[in-house]
């Protein structure tokens, strides 16, 4: 039997960072395991900045997630001004209109143009999953810390991007069974109200994707495995690792 923690994600919309090249940023079509890392982290208060922090947390659990319902995509035409990490080096704490004023004074000073980041984002609209966590035998956290901080989160938890705001509580639970697909199907049959239930199309008899880290017991048979880029390297330049991930199927509810 292994602990695992269960929380439901979401919302009218999620982007799930994928490999970003020039001006495109795409979205995975569910939850990345660093993703899913940022709200454990954001939970317990672990700022960005503490790399120390986030490599322990991301060593310590596996990741499974469960896709409900896949959404569909929409784009965004994007742009944003922000002056160079140089002009506000040393500052913390700067709000909005202080960037503005910090950019109109360095671009004044410097004969640098407007400073606008024009970028095209995918976002995932009405979609729903399961994440499901456990921690690694030689991990030094306790399970039963990251169900109090998911139960009041240190920071507030979004899908991706802060403008992606979870929609109902993550109504996280803690439960002991023998693989991340008993574990789904339990906190399924014993699910919170509100839950993810609501804004499903159809039946939790029907398949689910399931995917989950390889060092993870799924309880469903292994169909194919893909690369993902998600794996957390070094916050402080948005680098990250390759990883396989298993996925599989899997139904919450027994098929009549």
């Amino acid at each position: 039997m292994q602990d695992y923690i269960v929380f439901q994600l979401t919302g009218p919309m999620a982007a799930w960072g994928d490999i970003t090249i020039g001006e495109n940023r795409p979205t995975h079509r569910g939850p990345t395991r660093s993703a899913v890392i940022g709200i454990l982290a954001g939970a317990l208060r672990i700022r960005r900045d503490d790399t120390q922090a986030l490599a322990a947390l991301h060593e310590a659990v596996g990741v499974g997630t469960l896709t409900l319902t896949a959404g569909s995509v929409t784009r965004d035409y994007h742009t944003s001004q922000v002056p160079p990490a140089v002009a506000l080096k040393g500052r913390s704490g700067v709000t909005r209109r202080e960037e503005l004023l910090e950019l109109r004074r360095y671009n004044r000073e410097t004969g640098s143009s407007a400073g606008t980041t024009v970028s095209t984002r995918e976002y995932l609209c009405d979609a729903a999953w399961l994440a499901s966590v456990w921690v690694r035998s030689d991990a030094d956290y306790a399970i039963d810390a990251f169900l109090q901080a998911l139960g009041r989160p240190g920071f507030v938890p979004y899908l991706g991007r802060k403008s992606c705001p979870v929609m109902l509580p993550l109504g996280a639970r803690i439960i002991a069974a023998e693989s991340i697909h008993a574990a789904l199907r339990s906190w399924w049959s014993q699910r919170p109200t509100p839950s993810v239930a609501e804004v499903l199309p159809g039946s939790a008899a029907v398949m689910f994707r399931l995917e989950w880290d390889i060092d993870g017991l799924a309880g469903v048979p292994e169909i194919s495995r893909a690369l993902r880029r998600d794996a957390p390297a070094d916050r402080s330049r948005w680098q990250f690792l390759n990883r396989s991930v298993c996925q599989g199927e899997c139904a919450l509810e027994e098929t009549s």
